[in-house]
């Protein structure tokens, strides 16, 4: 793919952990999400670089991400205050430290955004509300499906495992083995049976759709079918779920997301493989 063939954006837990980087008086760092703060904040530093030498943007991030990271982001701060001086005086400590604490998340965030043109969409469009509509009614299929797929996995099995285990080991532990691989596989629809995606999730996806339509529409020399908007985020409900116990990945919400509007899902590590393999170079 050639570079200029692909625009992505990045979903607010990417720019979080990515920008929320702060060394406290004491030495200890906050990152706002541990875990893949190395990942998200390489992605950000590679396209930097690349507006920095070539002064081009492939990035495009939308309303409803910068105002849910506004939003979050003094709740987040005074969170990791109050953790990093809980054994001290909060009220004493946050003063010294909450405005440096937030001019350097505050420049943090505002060298990011060079990389990122604003997006057209705003979820109070009427073009954006109808391409909402088209994303409810794919969650509340899958929402429904997960009500009872547990079961029926489980029952499936069940009835498997009558007809087919071995006489050397019993039927509950391969049963139980098997399960528990399946859920595994299913885990992006089960999931949403604890844990709904809440209206401003299914906005910045209903935006991000739009944006996508939008530049193909703006450049009609882009061929569709070479082109990808890739929109990266770490929430299970838009890209896959990797079970390393299993060696499985649940993929049905990102699959179903990129046949009906044409985004690539993929979380932090998935884009940085993708940087790392040289895909967006000529």
């Amino acid at each position: 793919m050639i570079m200029n063939s692909f625009r992505f954006s990045c979903d607010t837990n990417i720019l979080i952990s990515g920008s929320f980087y702060y060394r406290f008086q004491g030495g200890d760092i906050i990152f706002s999400e541990e875990t893949f703060h190395s990942d998200a904040k390489f992605i950000l530093d590679y396209f930097k670089s690349i507006f920095e030498k070539q002064n081009k943007r492939f990035g495009i991030i939308t309303y409803s991400i910068k105002k849910e990271l506004n939003d979050k982001k003094i709740n987040i701060l005074l969170k990791k205050l109050k953790d990093r001086f809980s054994s001290e005086p909060f009220k004493k400590t946050i003063l010294s430290e909450f405005s440096a604490l937030l001019n350097t998340i505050n420049n943090n965030l505002k060298a990011f955004y060079e990389i990122f043109d604003l997006g057209k969409a705003n979820i109070n469009n009427k073009r954006v509300k109808r391409i909402k509509k088209e994303v409810d009614r794919m969650y509340d299929e899958f929402t429904a499906n997960s009500e009872n797929l547990s079961e029926q996995l489980a029952y499936d099995e069940r009835e498997r495992g009558r007809l087919t285990i071995s006489k050397k080991f019993t039927r509950r532990e391969i049963v139980r083995e098997r399960l528990k691989k399946r859920i595994a596989e299913h885990r992006q629809i089960i999931q949403l049976k604890y844990k709904q995606i809440d209206d401003t999730d299914k906005n910045i996806l209903s935006e991000i759709i739009y944006e996508n339509r939008r530049f193909l529409q703006e450049n009609p020399s882009l061929s569709k079918d070479f082109f990808k908007f890739y929109f990266v985020s770490n929430d299970t409900h838009f890209s896959p779920k990797y079970h390393s116990l299993y060696n499985c990945c649940s993929s049905q919400i990102t699959d179903k997301i990129k046949n009906l509007f044409c985004i690539d899902c993929c979380n932090a590590i998935g884009f940085k493989d993708l940087i790392n393999k040289k895909t967006f170079t000529d």
